[in-house]
Order: C-alpha cells, then structure tokens, then sequence
C-alpha cells in the first residue's frame, strides 16, 4: 500500500507543471511548497542591488521580486567565490509561511588562477517555514532533537537569519515572522 502511495506521489509530481508565481498556496506539509521554490518569476518585477555585507570573496547581490500589485514573492540571495557561488531563494507561500531553499556550487578551479572552471558539485536544502518556525522532518521530532540540534536544524536556521535578518532586505522581509 504504501509502496502504491510513493509511486503514486512520484508520478504526480512529475507531470505537475511548476506554480506560477501567482499561483503559489501552498503551506509547509503539503505536497507542493517545494515546487513553490521553483516557480517561474518572469510576471514579476524584479530589482538588483549589491548586498552590503558578504563573507565570500567576490561579493554578494540581491534581487527581489514583487507582483505587479506590489506584494513581495520572491528573495534572492547569490555570493560569490574563488570556487564557487551559494544562492539562497526565499519565496513567500500562504498565510505568511515562507520556504528557502541554499544551492552551493562547487567549481572545478580557482576563478582567479585556473583555466578550467566549470561546476563539480552541487548541493541543495529546502526549508519550510511556518509562522517563523523551522518545519522539521519527522525524524527529528522529540527530545533528541531538541538535546543535540541536527545539522538540518542548524542549517535552517542560519538560511532564516541570512534571508530575514539582513538590513539591505529589511524592508521586503518585514512581514514575515521571524
């Protein structure tokens, strides 16, 4: 039965064509916010600007996105490495719940030294956020959890902090709990 259900959900999630950005309701739990994360962004107005602050050496840049009445949807956080570049995407679900997802990508060289450079590696976390909290897998609910913060954890939080607490974005992310 449950072997029904996976495959069931895996072929749902294939032929589902990606949210609009006017159509993302999904909450944390609910099958979807991930594909929230990935929604189209072109009906929306978008602005660039420098990031103040960034820890990598090349810099950092921000760009948000806001639907044509106004309303904030999307944030967009890339810095930039000798090898390579993390971008952070926080999208605005329902009711003031949020979802980020971090992709790190690893290059094959230096940016400054090497001839090749070219992707080797990525890696990406989705997070989900309701009402300011972190929504944590099953498998890290109960006290342990809470003892021993699980790298997911930690994770989460530092994406929320990057994402929220940032002057440069304090006015487009002054909605959303924290």
């Amino acid at each position: 039965m449950i072997t029904r259900l996976l495959c069931l959900l895996m072929a749902l999630a294939a032929v589902t064509p990606p949210a609009q950005a006017s159509a993302v309701t999904a909450k944390c739990g609910e099958i979807g916010w991930t594909l929230a994360l990935k929604s189209s962004l072109a009906d929306l107005v978008r602005t660039d600007f420098e990031a103040s602050q960034s820890d990598w050496v090349q810099g950092g840049s921000w760009s948000t996105y806001v639907t044509k009445d106004g309303k904030p949807h999307t944030l967009i956080r890339t810095d930039l490495g000798e090898r390579g570049r993390r971008e952070l995407r926080l999208t605005i679900l329902r009711d003031g719940d949020y979802a980020i997802t971090v992709t790190t990508i690893l290059n094959s060289g230096n940016i400054f030294t090497d001839d090749v450079y070219e992707p080797i590696d990525t890696q990406t976390r989705n997070f989900c956020y309701e009402a300011g909290k972190l929504d944590t897998p099953d498998f890290l609910s109960g006290g342990e959890a809470e003892m021993a913060p699980d790298p997911y954890v930690i994770a989460g939080e530092d994406a929320k902090r990057t994402m929220l607490l940032d002057r440069d974005v304090a006015a487009f992310t002054a909605g959303l709990a924290r």
